[in-house]
């Protein structure tokens, strides 16, 4: 057996409906953390 046991996980469709929303917190934070260091 392998040890500690691989496991693979997945997104529904219904999961991958939040992926823009999540690119768009991403973009979001990389934006803000632009901003701050210019400050």
């Amino acid at each position: 057996p392998v040890v500690p046991a691989k496991v693979e996980y997945g997104l529904t469709e219904v999961g991958k409906k939040i992926i823009p929303v999540l690119q768009s917190m991403h973009n979001y934070g990389e934006e803000y953390i632009l901003e701050m260091n210019n400050e």
